[in-house]
């Protein structure tokens, strides 16, 4: 009944891969990189400040997202 190609557009196949790629050990090596080089004193600052800005920008573009959508499942929390 639904199609399959309907529903595929940019954000879904940059969601999977994102996903994929963070499923995988690279995701590990990843965070472990951040997080030698937030040990390291010269670096932590600007890599604190990075990881702040990346997750402000998750969190705004997420709220954006679900404000601007028809359906807002939070309503119903309400009632």
């Amino acid at each position: 009944l639904h199609p399959w190609a309907r529903y595929a557009d940019g954000l879904l196949a940059t969601t999977m891969v994102v996903g994929a790629v963070f499923a995988l050990p690279v995701g590990r090596s990843i965070g472990k990189r951040f997080d030698a080089a937030v040990q390291r004193s010269r670096v932590a600052p600007g890599a604190v400040v990075a990881e702040g800005a990346w997750l402000s920008l998750v969190f705004t573009m997420s709220a954006s997202a679900l404000a601007a959508g028809t359906y807002n499942p939070f309503i119903y929390f309400r009632f």
